[in-house]
């Protein structure tokens, strides 16, 4: 057995108190303990001199270890962090405070203030429109009898005064008057800002260019019960707030800019009845986080160079009555986390190069209803996690170059019921975990020569085709390849192909796999 006998080493830690430990193994002991605990050697005291006192009381501590420059790096990218999430917390709170500390305002109603114009000679009205809080209501009215009346609600904080209320201006050039109107910026320290809220009531005799601007206010046009009102411009955009437009039966919205309707985070509705009349540029409705509904009602023309609605994490549901003429090189519609129902009724006449669908996680509804007309070269439909549906009613002539249709993980599911085909057709139908059913009846074969040719692919779904047709008249040819799955074909082969395939004028090409799923292939 040994005993150690040791020294007791005295120094300072980082905050300068002192502390003893064992000069045999390091271990800290206690100030009147007589054995080290650690390793059981015995505490042998030494008096220390008043000089090596003094000198362990002033002298700098030196006798820790740096810290490691691996650590130090830790340190600083937890700092880094840390200051990230600070910079970009402040980020999102600031305006969250900022909205609802504007919100918290006072405003107290304070009177009205009235605006009219008339003009014997003005043919064109351009209203523009800034606006930072207050609302805009607008409306055409044919009993009125001037061409624009504006009455202006004014509220204001404790300190306000109503002769600081903003009022309209005017300016004629010609046969042509912009009346303008701009509120000012919240200032949340000024207890005497005013807030305007504006109902206008516009004479359907004249035509109007809509410049609409606001930061945070509800924009609404409504001339639903004024028929043949005519808009040469329609421009209106909001930060915050929500839009909605309802126009009257032959409403007439020609111009040679774009028709632009956009809000940053609200809702936009669009609503137009009967034969209304679009002739512009580019036709654009887009909102960041609303959602966006705009129907069309019966016998409406709209030609237009690109049509777009479009939204980052709202839902877009686009209805249009019957007899509708669609005239675009493309149509867009585009959402990033909501659903999208694009419906035509019957009698419809589409006409343009691209249809596109997109949505990342939403479900995607696409028809056309009986006895129209589909005239397109590309017609694509994508969404990420979620289903779609094609349906194409009886009687619908098509007119399709390509088809592309593609799913991550939802089923994707085609009616094509009392349709005729007339081009030359590539099909590409893709998911990578639903299922796939296609359901293929025409209501006639064209007497003409095409191909069309599917391309069907399903990870781990099973894929379900239903035929209705002569094979008489028609070749068809079915390819398969499944690793796991069952096939049942016509001849309940894992290859099939119509006698004499190819002397047929009409080709039907199916070229189908998945890894798990089942493949069944049936001429009903």
């Amino acid at each position: 057995m040994y005993i150690y006998v040791t020294t007791p080493v005295v120094t300072k830690d980082k905050i300068g108190v002192f502390m003893r430990y064992c000069k045999n193994c390091g271990a800290r002991i206690d100030d009147n303990s007589r054995f080290c605990h650690n390793c059981g050697g015995i505490i042998e005291e030494v008096k220390e001199s008043t000089e090596e006192k003094r000198k362990l009381h002033q002298e700098p501590i030196t006798d820790y270890e740096p810290v490691p420059k691996k650590i130090q790096g830790r340190k600083l990218s937890s700092i880094l962090i840390i200051s990230f999430i600070i910079i970009t917390s402040i980020g999102i709170i600031t305006p969250i405070v900022y909205f609802s500390t504007r919100s918290t305002q006072t405003y107290y109603y304070m009177g009205d203030l009235y605006y009219t114009y008339h003009s014997e000679t003005t043919e064109i009205i351009e209203l523009n429109l800034d606006m930072f809080q207050g609302d805009i209501r607008i409306k055409h009215d044919n009993s009125l009898s001037t061409l624009l009346s504006v009455t202006i609600e004014v509220y204001g904080q404790s300190q306000a005064n109503i002769t600081d209320a903003k009022s309209f201006s005017e300016n004629m050039i010609n046969n042509r008057t912009t009346i303008s109107f701009a509120e000012d910026e919240f200032n949340y320290w000024d207890k005497t800002s005013i807030r305007h809220e504006l109902y206008i009531t516009i004479n359907p005799a004249i035509a109007i260019e809509y410049n609409l601007k606001s930061f945070s206010s509800y924009i609404d046009i409504s001339m639903i019960d004024t028929p043949n009102v005519e808009i040469r411009k329609l421009d209106i955009e909001t930060f915050s707030g929500d839009i909605d437009v309802n126009l009257g039966a032959y409403t007439n919205i020609t111009t040679n800019a774009a028709v632009s309707i956009y809000s940053s985070s609200g809702r936009i509705n669009f609503f137009a009845s009967n034969n209304l009349l679009v002739n512009s540029l580019n036709f654009t409705i887009e909102t960041f986080s609303g959602d966006i509904e705009m129907q069309i009602g019966s016998y409406a023309e709209i030609i237009t160079s690109t049509f777009k609605l479009k939204t980052s994490s709202g839902s877009i549901d686009f209805y249009s009555l019957h007899c509708l003429n669609f005239d675009s090189t493309s149509f867009i519609a585009e959402t990033f986390s909501g659903d999208i129902e694009i419906v035509f009724e019957d009698n419809t006449d589409i006409n343009l190069d691209d249809f596109t669908i997109s949505s990342s996680s939403g479900h995607i509804n696409f028809g056309i209803d009986h006895s129209s007309i589909f005239n397109a070269s590309d017609l694509i439909i994508t969404t990420f996690s979620d289903d779609i549906i094609v349906d194409f009613q009886e009687f619908v002539d098509i007119y399709l170059s390509d088809i592309a249709l593609d799913s991550s993980s939802g089923s994707i599911t085609v009616n094509c019921i009392g349709v005729t085909f007339y081009n030359n057709i590539s099909w590409i139908i893709e998911t990578f975990s639903g299922d796939i059913v296609l359901d293929l009846y025409p209501e006639s074969i064209p007497l003409i020569n095409h191909t069309a040719t599917f391309d069907i692919d399903s990870s781990s779904g099973i894929i379900d085709i239903s035929y209705l047709m002569s094979e008489l008249d028609v070749g068809v040819e079915v390819t398969t390849d499944t690793t796991t799955g069952n096939i049942v074909l016509p001849n309940e082969q894992e290859y099939y192909k119509t006698a004499n395939f190819d002397e047929k004028t009409i080709q039907y090409i199916y070229n189908i796999a998945t890894f798990s799923g089942d493949i069944t292939i049936r001429n009903e």
